[in-house]
């Protein structure tokens, strides 16, 4: 049985992994799934898309009607290029980032292009927020041996809960309560 919270907005980060472990023996303590906020889903964004491409492509014929070709290529090209950001933006929606406390490691689990995996000791990990100018722009878990930021793509009031919620889990951690067979409640 796990605790499984999932929060959402904005876009990814890319750091370097650590090399996975198998901690699939484990009980789960806390399960945490972020990923950010989808307010156009594919098959919108494919509607949309063909309904831009009619509407253009009946305005192209128009002008190509008229004489005025050349404004037809552009006017497809506008077409290509929605197109491409509306890709990219569906790429970049699919980012999850899964916390995932053991009675032994923290590991943070990235799912983007590919599957990155670190592990932390609890014990000596640290999580501090990552800040700008603008405020809060993510939340770096470390040790001794690493580090990696995580919850970038959330808002700074989501990273704020996050970053209470896990110092709270970590803090029942280290007062011993991993060493219950049940998770671990928020």
């Amino acid at each position: 049985m796990s605790t499984e919270k999932s929060l959402a907005h904005g876009n990814s980060v890319h750091t370097t992994p650590e090399p996975s472990t198998d901690w699939s023996c484990e009980p789960t303590l806390m399960d945490i799934t972020l990923y950010p906020h989808r307010s156009l889903n594919r098959t919108h964004a494919r509607r949309i898309l063909w309904g831009l491409a009619i509407i253009c492509g009946l305005a192209s014929l128009r002008f190509i009607a008229v004489g005025a070709w050349p404004v037809a290529v552009f006017v497809m090209f506008d077409v290509w290029a929605i197109w491409f950001a509306l890709s990219l933006s569906t790429r970049a929606g699919q980012v999850r980032e899964r916390l995932l406390l053991t009675p032994s490691r923290l590991i943070v689990e990235r799912k983007a292009q590919r599957t990155e995996r670190w592990s932390f000791e609890p014990t000596w990990l640290k999580i501090e927020p990552v800040r700008n100018r603008r405020g809060v722009e993510a939340l770096r878990l470390s040790t001794h041996h690493g580090q990696v930021s995580i919850a970038s793509f959330l808002n700074e009031a989501e990273r704020s809960e996050i970053h209470a919620h896990l110092q709270d889990h970590l803090a029942r951690w280290r007062a011993g309560d991993h060493r219950r067979s049940k998770p671990l409640q928020p």
